[in-house]
């Protein structure tokens, strides 16, 4: 069982979480579920201090972004950074699969905040709409592409949201 360590941001993968198949030569299958989940927790907090908190659409993203940058920044670099400082990895090695998670959430966090104002701002959808079409994105295209053969490195899926 993992531990949450002191610098884990709420919602995050706690410290030595590694999913199922996430071996230290499948990094790739950590990346897709560390993603996903940073997908869901993105899109969500973002949503939610627009409709719970009543921020405004740029209230809530200037929040989501600073944490984004702050937090889970620190949060992944500084977990990089002890695990290197007592067993350096080599360019021939692989990463690890705590640091492949922590990589995809960090990643699959902004690319949701992101994909979000960009609908609401890019194609003038209000929050809901915006948020739903984020959500089926995540049922569609997210959640197959993380259960797929992780057996070599694939983009996530992007959502389409500018207006061609």
């Amino acid at each position: 069982m993992a531990t949450r360590g002191a610098g884990d941001p709420a919602g995050a993968p706690a410290l030595g979480d590694v999913p199922e198949g996430g071996t230290r030569d499948k990094p790739e299958s950590a990346y897709r579920r560390g993603y996903v989940d940073g997908w869901v927790n993105g899109m969500d907090r973002f949503h939610g201090m627009m409709l719970d908190d009543r921020l405004s659409r740029q209230a809530a993203y200037d929040a989501c972004w600073s944490y984004w940058q702050r937090e889970l920044f620190e949060w992944y670099d500084g977990f990089c950074q002890a695990l290197t400082a007592d067993n350096p990895l080599t360019p021939t090695e692989p990463e690890q699969p705590q640091v492949s998670r922590r990589r995809g959430y960090r990643d699959g966090w902004i690319e949701a905040l992101d994909a979000m104002w960009d609908l609401m701002f890019a194609n003038n959808m209000t929050r809901e709409p915006a948020y739903a079409r984020c959500r089926q994105h995540l049922e569609d295209e997210l959640l197959p592409w993380r259960d797929e053969d992780c057996s070599q490195m694939v983009i996530p899926p992007p959502l389409p949201r500018r207006r061609g």
